[in-house]
């Protein structure tokens, strides 16, 4: 007779199942940043950003880069497009 299946989550068991192969999971991982890159890419968002039709939604462009600049704190493009965002909001503090 023979022996059951293991079902062990324990991270050390070598002869636990596995749903996807580290392989899978980092052309997974690939797959996905690359379809980010073509839904999102940096050039458009910059020109959308500096454009006269963010003027229209200046706070929420505001509050966009600086959520960007977040993630990206040595990025100076950014930081150069959110002060001349503040400046012409009236914001010489936030400048």
């Amino acid at each position: 007779m023979a022996s059951p299946p293991s079902y062990s989550v324990a991270p050390s068991d070598r002869s636990r199942d596995r749903v996807l192969s580290r392989g899978a999971l980092w052309g997974i991982v690939g797959i996905a940043v690359v379809g980010l890159v073509l839904v999102f890419p940096r050039r458009d968002l910059m020109s959308l950003l500096g454009s006269e039709s963010a003027q229209d939604n200046q706070p929420l462009t505001i509050a966009y880069l600086r959520n960007i600049i977040r993630t990206e704190p040595r990025n100076l493009e950014l930081r150069f497009v959110l002060v001349e965002k503040l400046l012409a909001a009236g914001d010489l503090a936030g400048a």
